[in-house]
């Protein structure tokens, strides 16, 4: 296992992207799975509830990341070191766990919660912070160009607590006993592949981190963390409101048509995660033509992921659905259809999010992601009141949408403006020459 996991750093970067292609297909589909065992085993209401746990799981998670990824990957001038990001988790991580507990009271005392659907919601939060914790490791490795170990690691521990997770669901019969043992497991998988992993790690863990750099890491990355936990709030806010005004069941079904829609964002995820490293040498080295080229063809890219995604979402979507789940979704395809097209806009979202990242506007970020969430905050019960999951899938991709718009317009802002700038500075050069 040791030797398969750590591989031939000759071999690397293209085994590199072969396992981050394995690791988002399994990202993508760690809900779809236990989602689609949970309908046949547990019944549709429960599958509500361990939809808004996934949902409440993937949104505390971005506490316990704070939004460090991206950041950590592409610094390229090693402004703080492994140990710095490793211990800066540890505080995010406490961050993420008092937010859970904060948000599973707060829904106990509204009586929205019983005991079993809060301690579902805790277990599937475990699990995710889990990877909040091994992800810190996964941003060290890219960052190192051993993407491949990172995935590697990422694939097996998925894997291996899916495959636990569905055997429990089957004979247990019991959504809560199956996602605590599945729990347990992931941790264990978690310590043995990082101990495996450790040896590829070159001298990260004899570094002495720096209480100055752990805390500059969390200033520096507080707008990204905003602006990750928002990002994810962004496309699941319907379900937070369907999870106040509507019901267990309802969830359910919208959980079921809206899996679709982040496909099209795995998919971009798969092709322009490599490439930040080479896209943040460019900027910081000044090679804006180059960036360029590399930014129209993903979107080019993106575009026809998206158009295909489409198409093959209305010609076979529904019935892949209804079969997938054991349900019948027909009377869903229209709320499906509007769905995607927000879907669409989240393949824009993750790539310009990335590049604003590398260009360090994480203040822009944040500012246009508080604002299009307190939007959503404020309306979107509204709408799903008045329109029910018509209104939620409608004003969701609405507001993605335009998301994407404001995003694409800051990339296109802050690269025109750094060019200007370093034109300005290389004529000053000349002039004083």
């Amino acid at each position: 296992m040791k030797k398969w996991l750590l591989g031939d750093v000759r071999t690397a970067p293209r085994e590199g992207c072969v396992w981050n292609m394995i690791a988002s297909v399994i990202n993508a589909s760690e809900a779809v799975v236990i989602l689609m065992i949970a309908t046949r085993t547990v019944g549709v209401e429960m599958s509500g509830v361990l939809t808004i746990a996934f949902t409440v799981a993937n949104l505390m998670m971005c506490l316990g990341k704070y939004g460090v990824r991206n950041y950590q990957v592409t610094d390229v001038r090693n402004e703080f070191s492994f140990a710095d990001y490793q211990h800066s988790r540890i505080i995010t991580m406490a961050i993420m766990f008092a937010g859970t507990l904060s948000y599973l009271g707060y829904a106990m005392l509204k009586s929205q919660y019983s005991i079993s659907k809060v301690a579902i919601v805790f277990l599937v939060t475990c699990i995710y912070g889990i990877e909040a914790y091994e992800d810190v490791y996964l941003a060290g490795l890219q960052h190192d160009k051993r993407l491949d170990i990172g995935t590697k690691m990422f694939s097996v521990r998925w894997f291996a607590t899916l495959v636990i997770w569905g055997i429990g669901l089957i004979f247990t019969k019991s959504a809560l006993w199956s996602t605590l043992v599945a729990a347990i497991c992931d941790a264990l998988f978690m310590v043995w592949l990082i101990r495996v992993a450790k040896e590829g790690i070159e001298d990260r863990n004899n570094k002495v981190s720096d209480k100055k750099d752990v805390f500059g890491i969390l200033k520096k990355c507080l707008p990204l963390c905003i602006t990750s936990f928002t990002a994810i709030y962004l496309p699941n806010a319907a379900k937070y409101a369907i999870d106040q005004c509507l019901g267990d069941a309802e969830q359910a079904y919208y959980g079921f048509v809206a899996m679709p829609v982040f496909v099209i964002d795995i998919l971009s995820f798969i092709i322009f995660q490599p490439m930040l490293l080479s896209m943040s040498q460019d900027w910081n080295d000044n090679r804006f033509g180059d960036l360029k080229k590399r930014i129209r063809r993903l979107c080019g890219l993106i575009l026809a992921i998206s158009c295909a995604v489409l198409i093959g979402g209305f010609v076979l979507g529904i019935p892949l659905l209804s079969l997938l789940y054991g349900v019948d979704l027909s009377s869903y395809k229209m709320e499906m259809m509007v769905l995607l097209f927000g879907g669409a806009a989240l393949g824009y979202i993750g790539l310009f999010i990335s590049i604003l990242t590398i260009m360090r506007r994480q203040k822009y970020l944040m500012t246009i992601y508080i604002i299009i969430s307190l939007v959503a905050l404020v309306t979107m019960n509204i709408f799903v009141t008045k329109y029910g999951m018509m209104g939620a899938a409608g004003w969701n991709s609405g507001l993605l949408i335009v998301l994407g718009v404001l995003l694409g317009f800051g990339c296109l802002h802050y690269m025109r403006r750094q060019k200007v700038l370093v034109r300005t500075t290389s004529d000053d050069s000349g002039t004083e020459e």
